[in-house]
């Protein structure tokens, strides 16, 4: 961390800049500076609160914090007497202190890291205390942006030829706060640019599909980026409410100090200053309220562009899957169709196996008869070289008769033997399905044996 401590001569204010060592990291005080802010300038038991909101950065993405401020006056003594007002006007009125933090928008100068977004929120913690009878001034300025530091120089070169001028040091204040302000302008425009990009592509979200039959897959990147989106308008959102407070609580600090030396006929003079601060600060308020309904406008916008996109992705969902399911109906007809078809080839496949076997049975009965037949009947036909025919001995009938009588014996041989078979197969399947399953075993008495170890022992 690096501290500048500026230690200007007599009637000139103490000005003071800690930085972080990296303007990402984290704000690191020793203990070493904390005990010379808070001793040697006197400062503000609660400037520690504004200390603690930095190192409760953890990471340079958190930009959303607590609302810090606070304010005092001081109140002078009411028997005290002054020996000449007249020289010494800002003698007679009472100190004050006040300290906040307020966040801004600034460009970060890193255009090669992240050129799609030129912006940055930084933070900056102010402390200033101001007394008029030891004619003393100190600010405190905690991480402060490298423009701000150089306008606050600027400012202060002005400032040290008066340097217990109250509306001054009110106008300072006023121009921190409005340089913080300054690129909230640009900064709307370049949201509003990126939400037409995002929105054009949300338009366009895809369904992805590796084949005709697949799972689908949902594109939703577009939908993430949206969402990412608002929860970043959110933040922002959050920190205009928060710098619109402070300046609300800054402006409420200069009426309060108006109220009370307007009583006081030598600062008169002070009026009218004030109330051109008290004027501008409305102005400021004015500005901030237009960016804050700018941000609620772009919030509402962005979020009813995601459920668009949300619901443009369901609708592409549900014509997807009504697609497959009208593909999966035509595959499930075509199945049914051919499983018909199976079926009824089936169907023919067992009338055509049946008459198979019936052919292969009819022709094993009837071969053997047919052929003992034939070998006794080879004298039954003669060819007559006169009239060149084949001539049938009367006897014919002889082999009809053996063929039929062996093919009878066949038949009804097979018409006896073919239940035993099929009882022999019933009985060898009954004895190994009662094979497989458990017998319980007889449990051992177990008094039996040991009446019998009994015996024996003795």
């Amino acid at each position: 961390m690096a501290v500048w401590w500026d230690n200007p001569t007599f009637l000139m204010p103490k000005s003071s800049f800690l930085e972080p060592e990296y303007t990402r990291g984290r704000l690191c005080i020793s203990e070493e500076v904390a005990r010379r802010l808070f001793a040697s300038f006197s400062v503000h038991q609660q400037f520690i609160s504004i200390l603690s909101a930095f190192g409760e950065k953890a990471n340079p993405e958190i930009e959303q914090s607590y609302l810090t401020y606070f304010d005092r006056i001081q109140i002078l003594n009411p028997f005290r007497t002054f020996g000449n007002p007249d020289s010494e006007v800002f003698a007679q009125t009472g100190g004050y202190d006040i300290g906040y933090l307020f966040k801004y928008v600034d460009l970060h100068g890193r255009d090669r890291e992240t050129p799609e977004n030129p912006f940055v929120i930084r933070q900056t913690g102010v402390y200033h205390k101001y007394d008029p009878h030891a004619k003393k001034s100190v600010w405190i300025f905690v991480q402060s942006s490298e423009s701000l530091k150089e306008r606050l120089e600027a400012l202060f070169v002005r400032y040290k030829d008066t340097p217990i001028d109250v509306a001054l040091q009110v106008e300072i204040h006023f121009l921190i706060l409005t340089h913080g302000a300054r690129n909230w302008r640009p900064y709307m425009r370049h949201l509003e640019e990126v939400f037409d990009k995002l929105n054009a592509k949300g338009s366009h979200s895809r369904i992805l599909s590796e084949s005709e039959f697949a799972s689908f897959k949902i594109d939703i990147n577009d939908l993430r980026e949206m969402y990412a989106f608002i929860d970043k308008l959110r933040i922002l959102l959050q920190l205009v409410q928060m710098n619109y407070q402070v300046a609300k609580k800054v402006q409420q600090l200069v009426r309060r100090l108006r109220n009370r030396w307007v009583q006081e006929s030598p600062l008169h003079e002070l009026t009218p200053r004030l109330e051109d601060v008290c004027d501008r600060f409305e102005q400021h308020l004015y500005e901030l309220g237009g960016i804050e309904s700018r941000l609620h406008t772009l919030t509402e916008r962005a979020r009813d562009a995601a459920k668009f996109v949300q619901s443009m992705i369901e609708f592409k969902t549900g014509e997807s899957n009504r697609t497959i399911n009208t593909k999966l109906d035509a595959v499930v007809s075509s199945s049914v169709d051919e499983g018909k078809a199976m079926q009824t080839l089936a169907i023919r496949g067992k009338i055509n196996t049946r008459m198979m076997r019936l052919l292969v049975i009819i022709t094993a009965i009837s071969l053997p008869g047919i052929l003992v037949a034939t070998i006794f009947g080879t004298n039954f036909f003669a060819f007559n070289p006169n009239t060149r025919h084949l001539n049938v001995a009367s006897n014919i009938w002889i082999y009809f008769v053996i063929a039929a009588g062996i093919t009878f014996c066949i038949f009804f041989l097979w018409v006896i033997w073919r239940p035993r078979i099929i009882m022999s197969t019933l009985r060898t399947g009954w004895r190994s399905v009662f094979r497989s399953i458990p017998r319980k075993r007889d449990t051992p008495d177990i008094e039996k044996q040991g009446s019998n170890t009994t015996a024996t022992t003795l």
